[in-house]
């Protein structure tokens, strides 16, 4: 929107990062309560079927509800680096989060190509799957690794590309 709408060139004579500042100059309260939604159901859940996560369950599922975030981040920030070239992208926004909605259902009741899939090509697993299972201390220690590794390459191929789009267009 900003590239089609001509405001980029406002943002990029700002003394800020700039690939930061287009990323998070929106703010949308209805995130907020649906969080805050989801933390209150969360915690209901918790408590009604007596569900009990460690110390370490608890650190390893926020680390990993972090990564997933990264991960999600990197893969928006991805596909909207395409609005450089071409006029209206807003597809690839509605496809994503449709694609997004199989991350509800457990890995386990998908085929193992399906599962390939999900862990590496379009990386869903990483935003439900696997901070649940930290939570409840169900990660397994290779995928631990492949998580990290696999978010960390992510962002770095993610955010690389649009530092220098952004930065060629001052």
């Amino acid at each position: 929107e900003l590239i089609t709408q001509g405001d980029l060139d406002l943002i990029l004579a700002k003394p800020i990062n700039n690939l930061f500042f287009v990323s998070t100059r929106l703010f949308l309260m209805s995130a907020l309560y649906r969080f805050c939604t989801q933390l209150i159901i969360l915690v209901i859940a918790i408590f009604t079927f007596d569900i009990s996560i460690s110390w370490s369950g608890w650190i390893l599922g926020f680390f990993f509800l972090f990564l997933g975030t990264i991960v999600e981040y990197s893969i928006m920030l991805f596909a909207n680096t395409f609005a450089f070239w071409f006029y209206r992208i807003d597809n690839i926004n509605y496809a994503w989060e449709s694609l997004s909605e199989i991350g509800r259902y457990p890995i386990d009741v998908f085929s193992k190509t399906m599962r390939m899939v999900a862990f590496t090509f379009l990386p869903i697993v990483f935003v439900a799957y696997i901070p649940a299972a930290a939570f409840l201390g169900r990660l397994s220690f290779p995928l631990v690794i492949y998580a990290v590794l696999f978010s960390g390459v992510l962002f770095f191929l993610a955010t690389k590309p649009s530092s220098v789009l952004i930065s060629r267009c001052i």
